[in-house]
């Protein structure tokens, strides 16, 4: 899979481009895009957090915006159907301490399901990690009742490594997640297998 990082005019800030999809911060015109992706209880099931209002969304994406200005260890991604320019998900990752990296957040419009755009952004996003962070591990989770979850991630290349207990509580209950990790040899190996096939 070939990839490129480019200047975002916008905001100033590079972006990685892939084949059907990039990765750019956010800018304060993805708010309705996003909105609708946060309004859709399809989306919002299996995540920490109920299917928000108009203004819930507005408040969260506010502090997104926050986050994207002033924490540099913490980054959010706007994912760009680059066919038609449209904000089609949106995507986290946070450098943690001892060389780690942890994604998260991954939300995709329902339209884009089973198009191949989430495993090329979660490509990106590996990448950005890996590449351009120097990471040696980047790790996700997913609820355990998230079976459709659990698959996409291993399909990425993730291991799963084990359950955490109570890791978030929604609706007053505490829910139980599935972790996974994959380590920089592993991203190399990708790497190589990627090179072959598309250089034979």
């Amino acid at each position: 899979m070939s990839t490129a990082f480019v200047e975002d005019v916008a905001t100033e800030a590079l972006v990685r481009v892939g084949g059907s999809v990039l990765l750019r911060p956010h800018r304060p015109d993805d708010l309705p895009a996003l909105t609708r992706i946060w309004q859709d209880p399809r989306v919002m099931n299996h995540m920490a957090e109920p299917a928000m209002t108009r203004r819930e969304a507005a408040e969260a994406f506010g502090r997104l915006l926050d986050l994207d200005r002033y924490i540099r260890r913490s980054y959010r991604f706007a994912i760009v159907r680059r066919a038609d320019d449209a904000v089609v998900g949106t995507f986290g990752f946070d450098q943690e301490r001892f060389c780690s990296g942890y994604s998260h957040s991954l939300v995709m419009h329902p339209d884009t399901w089973g198009t191949g755009l989430a495993h090329e952004a979660y490509h990106l996003l590996l990448a950005f990690g890996f590449d351009e962070l120097g990471v040696h591990r980047v790790w996700t989770a997913c609820a355990v009742e998230n079976e459709r979850a659990s698959r996409f991630i291993l399909s990425v290349g993730f291991t799963s490594f084990g359950v955490i207990r109570h890791y978030y509580q929604k609706n007053g209950e505490w829910g139980d997640c599935i972790s996974f990790n994959y380590l920089v040899d592993e991203w190399k190996i990708h790497q190589e297998v990627c090179a072959k096939h598309l250089h034979p």
